[in-house]
């Protein structure tokens, strides 16, 4: 499941919750059309980190 950054920040608790059972749904957080958040990675990063691909 994609979600954007903001909208995970509006439900953070639900968010948490699902991460925690460890099953699916896969929740990935991505940037929205205004960028990442402050201090946030951009999508390309973040896919990059979670593949294990080196910068």
């Amino acid at each position: 499941m994609l979600i954007t950054e903001r909208v995970a920040r509006e439900i953070r608790a639900e968010v948490d919750a699902v991460r925690q059972e460890g099953r699916p749904p896969l929740i990935l957080e991505i940037p929205d059309l205004k960028g990442p958040l402050p201090g946030g990675q951009s999508l390309l990063e973040r896919l990059r980190t979670l593949m294990g691909i080196p910068k």
